[in-house]
């Protein structure tokens, strides 16, 4: 606690390793536990603005929500948060209202519906503005169409390289 004290600002937020699937033991003959595995380790991380890390809590399994590892590792009748500003992603939603210190607390606002459509909408004529009207074809990449004009590499009535080449 001393050590996030010492610091005005951290960030807070929950980092997934992957891991190599477990082997199968000869003892069991069930294939549904291997399925039931996990593949990926967690730990909550909280590190300052220079991105050095303060702390790292224990390893769990990848499967367990960020915030539930949170709220096991800090514990919410501690004010943590009294002499510094924490920030973290929109996956501690509620850790204003469990934790002491609200005021202290920086969790970005979700989108609303209207804001994604018009994000999307944006996006989706920027990716239309960037196409080529040179491309056809049925495929996810199309095919080029080099008949257009600008380009003299072929003279299209006798389909042999044109002068423009030196041919």
């Amino acid at each position: 606690m001393q050590l996030v004290e010492s610091v005005d600002h951290i960030l807070i937020d929950a980092t997934e390793r992957p891991i190599q699937r477990p082997k199968s033991r000869p003892d069991k003959k069930s294939i549904s536990v291997e399925k039931k595995a996990f593949h990926t380790v967690k730990n909550t991380m909280v590190s300052d603005t220079d991105k050095r890390i303060l702390i790292l809590g224990e390893t769990v399994p990848g499967s367990q929500h960020d915030y539930s590892l949170f709220k096991q590792e800090f514990d919410p009748k501690i004010d943590w948060f009294a002499s510094t500003q924490a920030s973290t992603d929109l996956g501690y939603q509620g850790i204003k209202t469990d934790y002491l210190s609200p005021e202290h607390i920086h969790i970005p606002h979700k989108k609303t519906t209207e804001v994604k459509k018009e994000s999307r909408s944006s996006v989706d004529s920027s990716a239309k503005a960037r196409e080529s009207p040179h491309r056809t074809g049925s495929g996810p990449r199309g095919t080029c169409d080099w008949r257009h004009e600008g380009f003299s590499g072929l003279d299209p009535s006798s389909e042999k390289p044109s002068e423009t080449f030196g041919g």
